[in-house]
């Protein structure tokens, strides 16, 4: 069975609009996370910025290693779940 190339075209925009979703979303946590900690600890006027780089450092490695593995996980839960492939072409008619 061959789908029609737009129906293709607009799978894959979908696949990469939720890619490019999850990876926000994971930067937003770890954006939150730094966030609360310098909050939680900026009222301390001992700690150094050294401190501060470690946890800004430490949350850009984690995204670097959880992205790769996270990105493809979601894809594939997604796909599974029926929310790429089922893409309606444009200008049809839909139920309420």
């Amino acid at each position: 069975m061959r789908f029609p190339k737009r129906l293709i075209w607009e799978m894959l925009e979908r696949v990469i609009a939720d890619a490019v979703m999850v990876n926000l979303a994971l930067l937003t946590a770890f954006a939150l996370r730094f966030v609360a900690l310098l909050w939680l600890r900026g009222d301390s006027s001992n700690i150094s910025s050294r401190f501060f780089a470690g946890i800004l450092r430490d949350s850009v490695a984690a995204y670097l290693g959880s992205a790769p593995l996270l990105t493809p996980l979601c894809l594939i839960v997604f796909y599974l779940s029926g929310s790429t492939h089922m893409v309606a072409p444009t200008g049809a008619a839909t139920k309420p």
